[in-house]
């Protein structure tokens, strides 16, 4: 009994729900992300052409979800893609399935947190999967079948969202 209220306990934890206005605020900024996209022709590299705003849309929700769950800073800046996404140092990669996978770029940075966001954009929920650095990330095979090559890591493999706080409470302190 011990083991499942645990569950339930970091499941709890891990979980953020964002008010009405948020949704509407991090909706306006995935729309501005996404037209801009567009205006520039940039490739968005995983799944299919912009031809719609719903993953920019997710994006700013779940950048927005981690930075409360991380307790750290986050701006909503549009155009500025090669930034971190959180506290200029975290990397936030979202899913709205919920056994989605972290999803790494060959090219992305080794020494980068990337975080996995499981979205319910419906419920404005948001739970935080887990995080691994980009170096190990990348010892998972590339698979092409949805778009670019990317390394996809199972949720299972990812570390909980305490180790990253305590990382980024060390890194902040000079301790790293």
């Amino acid at each position: 009994m011990s083991d499942l209220l645990d569950r339930i306990a970091a499941y709890v934890d891990n979980l953020m729900v964002l008010t009405e206005a948020e949704g509407r605020m991090l909706t306006w900024a995935g729309r501005q992300r996404f037209a801009n996209a567009r205006r520039l022709n940039r490739d968005p590299g995983q799944g299919p052409p912009h031809t719609a705003a719903d993953n920019d849309i997710r994006a700013a929700h779940a950048e927005f979800a981690a930075s409360i769950l991380l307790d750290r800073s986050w701006r909503p800046t549009i155009g500025e893609i090669y930034s971190p996404d959180v506290s200029d140092v975290v990397e936030v990669r979202s899913t709205d399935l919920e056994t989605g996978r972290l999803i790494v770029k060959p090219g992305d940075h080794d020494d980068a947190p990337f975080v996995l966001i499981l979205a319910d954009m419906e419920a404005r929920r948001f739970r935080f999967a887990g995080w691994m650095f980009g170096r190990d990330a990348k010892r998972w095979p590339t698979e092409t079948r949805y778009g670019h090559s990317a390394h996809y890591v199972p949720q299972a493999a990812l570390s909980p969202r305490v180790e990253l706080v305590a990382w980024l409470n060390e890194r902040e302190a000079g301790q790293l």
